[in-house]
């Protein structure tokens, strides 16, 4: 700490504006070390003043705090530590005697320092500022002429400084000065979005440069030869899942993402409007670094990044992954315009068809198909060799031949996905590729099943009597074991034809069965055709996932069984490890999902950030897999729901009221929800806790639509069962609903309903009308009767509730008591019965003064009692409770927050009350500020607020200060004396009013 104050002392004497704006900072922030060597650097004075040691020593430090920031443990050991401290020392050391000469010079240099060239660097620096910074955003120049530009910048400084008549020594100030602005601008650059999920290109990854100068083409065709005019550009790879559709378009990011989209790629995961939406959060809030209130919507959020696309300045790539229902996402307006696309380029990985492609704007989709044999098998070969190079021409014949059929259509059908998996499975047992293609096709009989060849044999006999007898042994030895291996082959059957004698002749067979091979295998591949249809392709590229997945079925631990079956019915992408550890409690996690990956399966990576900022590790596996791995329904598919269900409820944010645990409970709940709305997508029994826990969250998230999904499946098994349902389940789940619908639907009948049932479950739960969730209920049932012109019967339900004598139970705890008072007092508070509150209010806080001290239960009575004190004009009784609540919640929450916002608005108002008009006219501001930053500037709220504080400062501009805190006494005395009267039931005396 020491060592960095002196840091902060340097960058404030030489004028590194980011660094000396972190000067509260006990520590550097994980950017501060990485941009003093930026200024050590590039930073010509700072670089002659230090010596050549200094850099050095930086980047010990530097080398020493990522070195643990990215370790497991995320701790240095003792010669780490003690090597980072003595470079630090040394560093110091440096910068210290720098100071002190610098100090001893400027004695002797200040009076020659030119009034006039001063002012004049000060006007170009920042004329220089302004002109990179918008270099920096809009792209117009290149690095070249951008430094170019700072050169004759610094040719036309010293000029000036020379004709205003100023001394070298001012000339060298005056280039200083510039140099550190340019410095700003090389530190100060905008965040870039960016996927976290692109990592290292994998070496065995093969017939991509084609593809990828087919997609660079149309992009840029589209765009009218690139330079950013682009009108409209959708382009789409369309296919079947596993044909590497977002490996090309991860390729063609990593291709081109530096030196042509420089304003960002921003990757989306589009399987979903819901997890778009997330998508565009996490791009605004993680790659941006924008702010986003917990208020802003999502779909809000998403306009503005938007937005941000439409501004002028260099290209942007937006890549929308697994968009399989375009329209949707166009319809939920998270498509880009006409005019945004201008400045970039859209990109889709889909299995849509043309035509919903072109309902979308996409007109020329490009198709992406399986690998030939030949870049098949070379992909095959090359992940098994874990080789960048590795070719087939140099195997043996029979390991490439057994490649080649291993790629072709009768065993995984170029599919990359299977072959991928294949290669793995070949380096797992570094085993030749004739075993491979052996135990691949014992494997495809096996998925395929005995219907299958069933299907297959009466085809042959159907053609011929006896030829499955004859055939089929020979058929199953080239690889032919069903009707779609068929699909693909010429009329003529001449190959075939060869391949099935020779086998036959290998086996000795008859003359006769040659024959009747050459002379009916044409017949059975035309019938084998009109079998299989279209779907013959499809349908291998299918079983070849599931031939891998049952090669490696058998050798696999039960835990990896055991996660694969769960990430089966989760989302496919961007799993935490947390997920992982509450579904296998007892198991290495770690060395599980290493199994995995090593053969294929999954694919390890970072998966989001946490709530402090840093990288969360996780899994991704592929939609296909998923398909494939996951058990038929029955059992095994309840089973795998039931631990996916607990997993993903284990890993949910509890959301407990504390403002230093709200942005990891967030962070926390951002990284589950997926998952989450996957598994109520497949049913919503046996997942109570979940749907709950995640309708608290999207609550929390102001994401009301989610909130209405979660909170209904909630309330649905809650009630499935009207014999077992319980108050404290029901409750909540009404609870939330009624808070989705209220901004969804507010006018839709189904609330009223909704309260009814509450209130009859509740009831049937043994609760009575002085309960406090019953109280709640009725109350907020009134409100709406009230709302809807049915004030009677509205009425009715508060005298009902309010004739109800309270009374504690045995078992009921004191903060529960406190909880039933503070319910019925506001009962009374809103029929305007405020000495009746008052005196309840004053019974609860009373409790929770002696039990609980300062908590966020006695802030919260300590506010209603102020509010009842307050309609009756005793301000003075108030205020203090004012304090005392905004005391209690500025420590639970902090300072950014709404509830301490609307404490310091309350505050205000006390203080006005009484006369105090300075302070409070400085809490309004306080209040003002922190809605804003909470709420939005153009919140209502935040305008109320404002509008009282320029009310007062009007006022006190008007007649004075004096008779501004007079003219509040008076009013406070007569609201005091009209409640009074109003009390006893005698008129409010004039005379006092008009006085």
């Amino acid at each position: 700490e020491d060592a960095w104050r002196t840091v902060l002392a340097y960058a404030g004497a030489r004028s590194l504006p980011r660094l000396s704006s972190a000067r509260a900072a006990r520590s550097p922030r994980h950017a501060d070390l990485p941009l003093l060597k930026v200024a050590v650097t590039y930073c010509r004075p700072l670089r002659t003043r230090l010596p050549d040691d200094a850099l050095a020593d930086i980047d010990i430090i530097v080398g020493v705090r990522h070195e643990a920031a990215h370790s497991a443990a995320q701790t240095m050991d003792t010669a780490s530590l003690e090597r980072a401290g003595d470079a630090a020392g040394r560093l110091v050391a440096a910068l210290q005697k720098d100071l002190d000469a610098d100090a001893a010079a400027a004695k002797g240099t200040a009076a020659d320092i030119d009034a006039a060239a001063s002012r004049v660097a000060d006007a170009l620096t920042d004329a220089l500022l302004e002109v990179a910074l918008a270099v920096s955003i809009t792209g117009v120049a290149t690095q070249v002429e951008l430094l170019r530009a700072v050169r004759e910048a610094e040719e036309e400084l010293q000029r000036e400084c020379r004709e205003n008549g100023g001394s070298d020594e001012a000339v060298a100030r005056a280039l200083a000065a510039h140099r550190d602005a340019t410095i700003r601008v090389l530190i100060e650059t905008s965040p870039r979005p960016f996927p976290r999920s692109i990592g290292p290109r994998p070496a065995h990854l093969v017939a991509l440069d084609a593809l990828l100068e087919q997609l660079e083409r149309l992009l840029l065709a589209g765009a009218g030869g690139g330079g950013g005019a682009c009108a409209a550009l959708y382009s789409s790879l369309s296919g079947m899942g596993g044909v590497g559709k977002t490996t090309l378009a991860v390729e063609y990011v990593r291709a081109h993402a530096t030196a042509r989209y420089t304003r960002g790629v921003l990757w989306v995961n589009a399987e979903s409007v819901s997890s778009a939406r997330q998508a565009f959060r996490r791009i605004a809030a993680e790659e941006l670094k924008w702010e986003v209130r917990k208020e802003e919507s999502d779909a809000d959020v998403a306009a503005r990044v938007l937005a941000w696309m439409g501004e002028g300045g260099p290209l942007w790539l937006i890549v929308y992954d697994n968009a399989d229902k375009p329209a949707a996402l166009k319809g939920a307006g998270l498509l880009p315009s006409v005019d945004v696309c201008r400045n970039g380029h859209v990109l889709f990985t889909t299995r849509a068809d043309a035509v919903a492609l072109a309902d979308a704007g996409v007109s020329q989709p490009m198709l992406v198909d399986c690998l030939g044999a030949e870049d098949g098998a070379t992909l095959v070969l090359r992940r098994a060799r874990n080789s960048e190079d590795a070719e087939v021409d140099v195997e043996d014949d029979d390991e490439a031949a057994a490649l080649r059929e291993i790629a072709g259509p009768r065993l995984l059908a170029g599919l990359p996905l299977a072959l991928e998996q294949a290669g793995a499975y070949a380096a797992h047992h570094a085993m030749r590729f004739v075993a491979l293609r052996d135990k691949l096709r014992a494997s495809l009989l096996e998925v395929l099943g005995p219907k299958r060849q069933e299907a297959f044999a009466e085809i042959l006999n159907g053609v011929a009597e006896g030829l499955a007898a004859d055939l089929e042994a020979a058929l199953k030895a080239v690889g032919v074991l069903c009707a779609a291996h068929l699909a693909n082959e010429p009329d003529d059957a001449a190959r075939l034809i060869d391949d099935v004698c020779r086998k036959l002749e290998d086996a000795s067979a008859s003359r006769d069965a040659q024959n009747r091979a050459r002379m009916h295998l044409p017949e059975v591949v035309a019938a084998c055709k009109r079998v299989a249809g279209s779907e013959g392709v499809g349908t291998m590229q299918r079983a070849a996932v599931a031939t891998t997945w049952l090669a490696h079925l058998g050798e696999l631990s039960g835990a990896a069984t055991t996660l694969m079956q769960v990430l089966s019915v989760i989302a496919p992408d961007n799993v935490p490890m947390d997920v992982a550890r509450a579904a296998l409690r007892d198991c290495n996690v770690e060395e599980t999902v290493r199994e995995l990956a090593s053969r294929s399966l999954v694919r390890r990576g970072d998966v989001g950030v946490d709530g402090y900022g840093n990288a969360v590790s996780g899994m991704s596996t592929h939609r296909l897999v998923q398909e494939v791995v996951r058990p038929a329904a029955g059992t095994g598919l309840e089973a795998a729901r039931r631990s996916a269900i607990e997993a993903v409820r284990a890993c949910a944010p509890e959301w407990e009221i504390t403002a230093a645990l709200r942005r990891v409970h967030a962070a926390r709940g951002e990284l589950i929800m997926t998952h989450a709305a996957a598994l109520l997508d497949g049913g919503s029994a046996g997942g109570f806790a979940l749907w709950q826990a995640a309708g608290v969250h999207s609550f929390a998230m102001a994401r009301f639509e989610d909130l209405e999904r979660f909170s209904r499946a909630a309330l649905r098994e809650a009630t499935a069962d009207l014999g077992r349902a319980t108050g404290d389940e029901v409750f909540p789940c009404i609870d939330l609903l009624q808070n989705a619908l209220a901004k969804v639907d507010p006018d839709s009948p189904e609330r009223e309903a909704l309260l009814r049932q509450a209130l009859a479950l509740l009831k049937a739960g043994g609760l009575g009308d002085a309960d406090a969730r019953v109280t709640h209920t009725t109350r907020t049932l009134a409100s709406l009767l009230r709302q809807r012109g049915r004030i009677d019967e509205a009425e009715a339900l508060v005298r009902r509730v309010e004739g109800t004598p309270l009374s504690r139970s045995a078992t009921e705890s004191d903060c529960d008591w406190a909880m039933k008072l503070l319910q019925r007092g506001q009962l009374f508070d809103a029929q305007r019965r405020y000495a009746e509150a008052e005196a309840v209010f004053r019974r609860a806080l009373g409790i929770l003064n002696s039990q609980l001290g300062d908590n966020v239960h006695t802030a919260a009575v300590s506010c209603a009692l102020a509010g009842a004190l307050e309609e009756q004009g005793k301000f003075d009784e108030a205020l203090p409770l004012q304090r005392r609540a905004l005391s209690i919640l500025e420590a639970e929450y902090g300072r950014e927050h709404r509830y301490v916002a609307d404490a310091l608005y309350r505050l205000a108002v006390a203080l006005a009350a009484t006369g105090e008009v300075e302070e409070a006219l400085e809490r309004y501001d306080e209040a003002a500020r922190m809605c804003a930053a909470t709420d939005g500037a153009d919140h209502a709220w935040t305008r109320q607020v404002e509008q009282q504080a320029t009310d007062l400062r009007r006022s006190i501009a008007a007649i004075g200060v004096g008779a501004t805190k007079m003219w509040a006494r008076l009013s406070a005395a007569t609201r005091l004396r009209n409640a009074a009267s109003s009390a006893s039931g005698a008129p409010a005396p004039a005379a006092t009013a008009t006085r």
